[in-house]
């Protein structure tokens, strides 16, 4: 083969273009044919015009979601974990009790609040006696003042009170606001407490737990558990704008290719314009346990299809400006542009509505 220059197929398209131009007006001459002798593009091969079915598709990608979906953790530092009574994959009840702390560990953190909080008690209690003492000590001295201290007034008295007040009432209000805080965690405390216990929000499916949970310490806010409602789980698409191409109720093959989930599923399109969203459901309505969160996927849409008509493949069919042509092979093996007109793309042929005819042999470019 020969090596061809790009200006030789600069040339061919502008043969082209006066070939198009001169046929204007001229339809009772014979028609003309440009020969190429020389071809920028490298040939793979000729191919026959021939009846295919032609088929456009489009593959869209999927994720597995939840609609509904809670990340349960613990509200407490560096508890130990006594029991871990559900596994991923089980199936709970609104209220089920999922993990629980140990009772120990409860009590020793009652022992230490009660604690905390008597200590406290104490500290507020100096705080207020000596506030007390130094007002005792501030009326004894304005008691026993010398009558003739003209600089020692009552207003001045009242100045000296203010300001014992102000020494102390940041210190008291303090004390006071960790009082009740405390007060209120040994309450909690003693009634079982919430942060105890980690119990199923709705009824659902565990779809994550923390590996080596049993013995383990808590930390504050720390996903320990995932419970999804399967009910509300659906295969979201990359691209919503694709719903246009599917009806209610038409019924497509899900491909997993990876993971334990692995294999073919059959899924319903669902419809929710509002939300700008483009999901997907089993087919017979139910779902499937097995499939985790986050798992992708994908499903080919169907965007035309044209059924036994004129066609040659996509790598025959080329572009210059807003002429299509194609590389006709004729009986001496010369290579001729032919413009065309052309119909639906395929994935792999392309319709010809006009310019092309059954058996005709065509050069398909390496591209």
């Amino acid at each position: 083969m020969r090596k061809h220059t790009k200006k030789s197929k600069y040339a061919a398209v502008l043969l082209l273009s006066a070939l198009l131009l001169c046929s204007c007006g001229q339809a009772e001459e014979e028609e003309q044919m440009i020969i190429l002798e020389e071809e920028e593009e490298s040939v793979a091969g000729v191919v026959g015009v021939t009846y295919q079915d032609v088929v456009s598709t489009m593959k869209i990608l999927l994720e597995y979601k939840s609609l509904v979906s809670e990340e349960l953790s613990f509200k407490v530092e560096r508890r130990t974990i006594e029991e871990v009574l559900v596994e991923r994959g089980d199936t709970v009840t609104k209220g089920q009790l999922l993990i629980s702390l140990g009772t120990q560990d409860l009590q020793d953190e009652i022992d230490a609040k009660t604690y905390e909080i008597r200590r406290m008690e104490l500290q507020l209690d100096a705080l207020e006696k000596s506030k007390a003492q130094d007002i005792l000590e501030e009326n004894f001295e304005y008691a026993v003042r010398d009558p003739g201290n003209t600089s020692y007034t009552e207003e001045v008295h009242e100045d000296h009170l203010e300001r014992i007040e102000d020494s102390y009432r940041n210190n008291i209000q303090n004390y006071q606001d960790s009082l009740y805080i405390a007060r209120k965690r040994l309450e909690e405390l003693k009634q079982g407490g919430n942060d105890e216990q980690i119990y199923a929000p709705f009824d659902g499916v565990v779809t994550y737990l923390r590996a080596d949970l049993e013995g383990s310490q808590t930390k504050i806010d720390s996903t320990v558990v995932t419970v999804m409602d399967p009910s509300e789980c659906y295969f979201f698409a990359d691209k919503p704008e694709m719903g246009q191409y599917l009806s209610e109720g038409q019924i497509l093959t899900l491909t997993i290719n990876g993971g334990l989930s692995a294999g073919d599923y059959q899924v319903v399109p669902v419809f929710d314009e509002d939300a700008g969203t483009l999901k997907f459901n089993f087919a017979d309505g139910g779902e499937d346990l097995s499939i985790a969160v986050g798992t992708r996927g994908s499903i080919t849409v169907e965007l035309g299809k044209r059924m036994h008509v004129l066609a040659v493949p996509e790598k025959a069919v080329h572009q210059a400006g807003d002429i299509t042509y194609v590389y006709v092979i004729d009986e001496n093996g010369y290579r001729i542009v032919r413009p065309i007109e052309t119909g639906l793309y395929g994935d792999s042929y392309v319709e010809v509505v006009s310019g092309l005819e059954e058996g005709e042999r065509v050069a398909a470019s390496a591209k």
